[in-house]
């Protein structure tokens, strides 16, 4: 969504540079500046891209074109996310990357369980009316806020459109099933997945704008409304995707089967429901959630707004913005299961058949009387009730009103209220109740010798342990729904002054420019959960308490530009470039940003900038508020089982007790305990940005641009990954990251959490240390005449240097480096080297087709061989091309992915989202398909 290939990037920041010190250039606000001049040149290094290119990759989500930027990682995997999108620039994650509309805040996406929310959605903003895009990756915290860490994503809306114009667009996605393997090891399960050829996933779009001016031409409005809408592809749509794999490259699952299995943690045992009632010992019975789950979640989504301005005087100029936005998504899971959840049961039940009784409670199990009972954790996927989704619906509204003009000569002032909020409501359908499910299945017989509750009431026997025995009547009474109500909201007042002081050095030809404003913000956010959820009733989900939060910052901040030397000898342009801002919160007081640049120029054709960022972030909305829950994460318990990966002593650092080693039962299918949410007292973190770089037009028509980034965050706001929690704190015995392991009083990590037999990892927001991240970006683009057109050549790269992850502050034993890798430990691909490189052939305006090649380069896990051993490098090569008709129709079209190349195939283990790929910059679904018409009037 921000950048489409190293030509816009490369071409259009070379093309400033070029054109920076032309006389007729007009006065402009860069981003990174507020400053109005036209000889000013950021020292940030930013990046311009047009919105005709975006379009011409034929995306209905921004989130998809996240995949062309090698400067951008996914924050979520594309598959199966809830309808918003976030940008994480650097791989910092999006709380640190700032996204504006024409240079003001975009609110909070709202309410969600990912890492990344709370961050904004940039899908508020209409596709169509988009000028351009600014990418800024220097650090921008003095001049926007101190969340800027990363950088800045601007996008320049055109508020100045004429006339009307329809737009449709028709997408989709196509895939040769021929990876054999998977087929195979599917088919030996007797489960469904696609073969040969397939076309799914259609998506729509329609967009309308208009645009006139009024009043003589003093007033302008443009107002746009569009409609978009993706499909669903399911997780058996493709071949590598149709059942889970583990590390042994088999096919895998959850432990919570269609056909129940028991585990009866008196004896560390567990059993099968066979067909014919037998319980037999437990050999590999997992579900297969291939068989339900979306990987690509169906959304629609609906945009409407207008932008009005009117020029009452030059030094009074009114404008007002409005911005909304319905968005509907569905997630489809597969059917709900039990999860381990513990009943008491009676050897003499009737809920068991004679043999059942015999099996559990006689001398080969348990050696039990008649009137003994016994606990049994319930591992049953409720496949005859069919599959439980998620209905999802955002409601997203944006507000700007304000006043701009001159002041006095060389002087602006611009003064703007915004107010944003975002309503979200999420419904989950076909749960199921805890505490009815224990109602069923405490059973007696009636004085006619029929089977029926203890309880009483509407309750209705859940026959478990019997085949087929389950009816519609006890599915409907163990159902439930679940929903959960956010809202997130943003104030800003903001005014500012900008102008040039009666101050010129003697050797520069330019005055110093001023900037000096002031700001206020509010966020604000709350949840309201179901009165099941509040009580810890639902069988996938733990108990979780309504909150409200809110915090204030008043700040002030000024700019300054100062050109030092200006058209002597070796020294065309050396200009400095000053920031700072303050800011007083009312949850944890008064803090600092600034910034340092210094442009030199010796000649036209060559430029140096070095800048330095100083940022203090104090925590977002959702990092401080959001609701603690539990959930589950992936990965291996180096503690569990006969023979345990880890020493005793090792193991005994994460909670294994002498008498446990070697006695932990293990999870057959991965997937363990965690708490996630929110911490109302974490302190600000502190970032540290440095940026070198040389900018070089050697001869007519082609730029290079080669800029090193250092950034160095300490007090980081984030969690400890489980699974670096556990292998850090065994192998090194870090006190701090070894308190976040709770283990159940047998050592488990996976069993039911909310009646105490199940342990877990603590994976709230912390301030845990410190990251490093340190690269370099190249950008080169060239273009010659070619008759009747223009031949453009561009390349975007990113090369890693440093990706250093320390997870306690000054302690070496917890830091760990993940450029070049692909670990438990590392669970985003990071390659060392990224790019993005087009061709394009321009016919001058009638037509253009391009072709783009992203290559992606090889991760490892050094220390493992086989499925998870590492992933070789991946290229990927998309075709485009637009054909212009008069001046008013437009048709555009492409393929990409034109080779339809799979994606790397990883286990359980490091693939994060259940559909055996990695969390990476890979194309998931194939070949894409898309075709566009517009026509003006």
């Amino acid at each position: 969504m921000l950048a489409v290939g190293a030509h816009m990037i490369g071409g259009t920041a070379g093309a400033q540079e070029n054109a920076a010190s032309a006389d007729s250039l007009a006065e402009v606000v860069v981003t990174g500046s507020r400053i109005v001049r036209k000889d000013i040149e950021a020292v940030s290094p930013v990046a311009t891209l047009s919105g005709e290119d975006l379009a011409q990759r034929g995306y209905s989500n921004y989130d998809e074109l996240l995949f062309h930027v090698p400067q951008l990682d996914m924050s979520e995997s594309l598959l199966n996310n809830d309808g918003r999108t976030y940008i994480n620039l650097r791989g910092l994650g999006a709380a640190r990357s700032l996204v504006l509309i024409d240079g003001r805040r975009l609110q909070s996406g709202g309410f969600g369980t990912a890492a990344d929310s709370g961050a904004p959605d940039p899908s508020l903003i209409p596709p169509a009316l988009i000028k351009s895009v600014e990418v800024l990756t220097g650090g921008a915290s003095s001049v926007y806020g101190a969340d800027a860490v990363a950088g800045v994503v601007n996008f320049i809306l055109d508020k100045n459109f004429e006339g009307f114009k329809i737009s449709g667009n028709l997408a989709g996605f196509q895939h040769d099933n021929r990876n054999s393997y998977m087929q195979g090891i599917v088919a030996d399960r007797g489960d469904p997945t696609s073969k040969g050829n397939t076309f799914d996933g259609p998506q729509y779009g329609l967009d309308l704008m208009a645009g006139t001016h009024f009043a003589d031409g003093k007033g302008h409005i443009t107002a746009y409304l569009d409609w978009a809408m993706t499909t669903e592809v399911s997780m058996y749509n493709r071949d590598y995707t149709a059942c889970p794999l583990d590390s042994t490259n088999q096919c895998s699952g959850s432990f919570t089967a269609g056909d129940p299995n028991f585990y009866f943690p008196a004896i560390d045992a567990s059993k099968t429901l066979q067909k014919d009632g037998a319980l037999a010992p437990y050999s590999n019975n997992l579900e297969n959630w291939g068989r339900y789950l979306s990987t690509y979640s169906p959304t629609k989504r609906v945009r409407s707004g207008m932008f009005v301005n009117f020029d009452v005087s030059d030094h009074f100029k009114p404008y007002a913005e409005f911005n909304y936005m319905r968005t509907q998504n569905s997630n489809y899971y597969d059917p709900p299961g039990t999860f381990g959840l513990p009943v008491n049961v009676s050897c003499s039940s009737p809920l068991l058949s004679a043999s059942q009784q015999a099996t559990i409670c006689g001398s080969q199990g348990l050696n039990l009387g008649p009137n003994d009972t016994f606990v049994v954790d319930l591992y049953k996927r409720s496949v005859e009730g069919g599959q439980q989704y998620w209905d999802r619906v955002y409601n997203s509204f944006r507000a700007v009103t304000g006043v701009g003009g001159d002041i006095a000569a060389g002087w602006h002032y611009d003064v703007s209220l915004l107010y944003g909020n975002t309503d979200s409501s999420q419904v989950g359908l076909n749960q199921m109740s805890r505490s009815r499910i224990v109602n069923a299945m405490t059973l007696t017989t009636d004085a006619d010798g029929k089977t029926v509750c203890a309880s009483g009431a509407d309750c209705v026997p859940y026959l478990l342990f019997t085949p087929g025995g389950i009816t519609k009547a006890a599915l409907d009474y163990i159902a439930a729904n679940a929903y959960v109500v956010g809202r997130s909201t943003e104030l800003v007042a903001n005014g500012y002054v900008s102008g040039n002081l009666p101050l010129t050095l003697p050797t520069a030809g330019h005055p110093v420019a001023l900037v000096l404003g002031t700001e206020y913000r509010k966020e604000t956010m709350s949840t309201t959960f179901d009165d099941a959820t509040h009580r810890g009733d639902l069988s996938e989900a733990g108990q979780q308490t309504d909150t409200r939060g809110s915090y204030d910052v008043k700040e002030f901040f000024t700019e300054a530009a100062i050109p030092l030397i200006e058209n002597l000898p070796f020294a065309k342009d050396v200009s400095a470039e000053l920031g700072y801002r303050h800011s007083k919160y009312d949850i944890s007081g008064s803090n600092s940003t600034w910034k340092v640049g210094l442009n030199y120029r010796p000649i036209k054709e060559l430029k140096f900038r070095v800048g330095f960022n100083r940022a203090v972030r104090v925590p977002n909305i959702n990092e401080l508020f959001l609701p603690q829950s539990t959930g589950i994460w992936t990965g291996t318990d180096p503690c569990s089982g006969a023979t345990p990966l880890y020493t005793a002593a090792q193991c005994a650092r994460t909670g294994v007790s002498a008498a446990n080693y070697g006695h932990v039962s293990a999870n057959p299918d991965a997937e363990f305990n965690q708490t996630l949410g929110g911490n109302p007292h974490l302190q600000p973190e502190t970032a540290n940005t440095t940026t070198f770089g040389v900018v070089m037009s050697p001869v007519e028509h082609l730029n290079v641009s080669i800029d090193y980034w250092d950034i160095k965050i300490s007090n980081v706001i984030s969690a400890v990954a489980p699974q670096t929690a556990v292998n850090q704190c065994a192998l090194n015995g870090t006190a701090e990251l070894c308190s976040l392991i709770h283990r159940a009083p047998d050592g488990n990590l996976w069993l039911d959490l909310q009646t105490g037999t199940g342990g877990y990892i603590e994976a709230t927001n912390e301030n845990v240390g410190m990251w490093h991240f340190r690269g370099l970006d190249a950008l080169v683009d060239y273009q010659w005449r070619l008759a009747p057109g223009t031949v453009k050549l561009a390349l975007n790269g990113t090369r890693f240097l440093k990706k250093q992850y320390e997870n306690i502050s000054g302690v070496a034993s917890t830091q760990y480096s993940c450029e070049g890798l692909l670990t438990t430990s590392c669970p985003f691909a990071t390659p060392k080297w990224r790019h993005s490189f087009d061709v394009t052939y321009m016919a001058n305006s009638f037509w253009n087709v391009g072709l783009t090649w992203r290559y992606v380069g090889a991760v490892a896990d050094p220390g493992v061989t086989g499925i998870d051993g590492g992933i070789g490098a991946q290229s990927y090569f998309d075709v485009n091309g637009t054909m212009r008709f008069g001046d008013d129709w437009v048709i555009s079209g492409g393929v990409n992915n034109l080779l339809d190349k799979e994606p790397p195939l990883v286990s359980l283990n490091l693939s994060g989202n259940y559909y055996n790929t990695p969390n990476g910059p890979y194309d998931q679904l194939g070949r894409f398909l898309h075709l566009s018409v517009s026509k003006r009037f």
